[in-house]
């Protein structure tokens, strides 16, 4: 089943928090158990790392706690502040909108596909409904829609022949799995780096290294650190390459 979903920020939380509910089953409990998580203030996306420095004002600690049923009621998520007992009310006065709103979303998204299932079908049919799900968010689509994974520069040029000027596609030669690779010691929240190939006149083929963080998009540049400008969507990132990204080459 797929469940499509606003933008990769909410996709990569929802299936975070699927994961952790999935493991439920693995380990034969009676219901999800809290987790303690990161969250970024500007784009309100989940990092399930115990080694983010809890200094960093770009990061809030978090607990996403499960609510266990009470009468009639199914049980549901919550996000409350992290390292208090009891129930104290995440405040998010310091997020963005976004955030705020990604936050929001997720949470309401999670309650609504798997909470509402466990009185119709109890805790392990709701475990194993949600673990057919496919979130499926507009850049997730789009990436897909023209990933050629096992194309290695050789056949890229090939894959290009003919084709008129400013025709694209993505791949993931050996460069873009290095970088991942280093980026994956570097930081502690995850991130994805792929080759982006296009035609240019007289049959030339350019590659440029995109690096998605945290549901946001850059051309890298050199920059370990990851600072330079980046675009909220993949789709925005291509339109600010237009003159030369004007065909997408779909998979067959």
């Amino acid at each position: 089943m797929r469940v499509n979903v606003g933008n990769e920020v909410l996709r990569s939380n929802l299936e975070f928090l699927k994961n952790l509910i999935s493991r439920v089953d693995d380990r034969h409990a009676k219901e999800p158990s809290n987790v303690s998580a990161f969250v970024e203030v500007s784009t309100g996306s989940f990092l399930p790392s115990p080694e983010k420095n809890a200094q960093d004002p770009r990061w809030r600690a978090i607990q996403i706690q499960w609510v266990p049923a009470h009468a009639n009621e199914s049980g549901f998520f919550e996000i409350y502040e992290a390292g208090w007992e009891g129930r104290n009310i995440f405040h998010s006065g310091d997020f963005s909108n976004e955030a705020k709103k990604t936050l929001s979303e997720t949470i309401h998204t999670i309650n609504q596909i798997f909470a509402k299932k466990i009185p119709e079908n109890g805790l392990e049919q709701a475990i194993s409904s949600l673990k057919q799900i496919e979130f499926i968010s507009p850049d997730n689509e789009l990436f897909l829609s023209m990933f050629h994974p096992s194309m290695d520069r050789q056949l890229a040029e090939k894959k290009l022949l003919g084709s008129p000027c400013g025709t694209y596609f993505f791949r993931k030669d050996a460069f873009a799995v290095i970088l991942e690779e280093e980026f994956s010691v570097r930081f502690a929240e995850p991130i994805r780096c792929f080759t982006l190939t296009v035609m240019l006149d007289e049959g030339k083929v350019i590659d440029h290294t995109v690096v998605e963080r945290l549901g946001r998009y850059q051309i890298y540049d050199d920059d370990p650190l990851l600072s330079k400008p980046s675009f909220n969507s993949l789709a925005n990132l291509l339109q600010s390459l237009f003159t030369v990204c004007k065909i997408p080459l779909r998979n067959e």
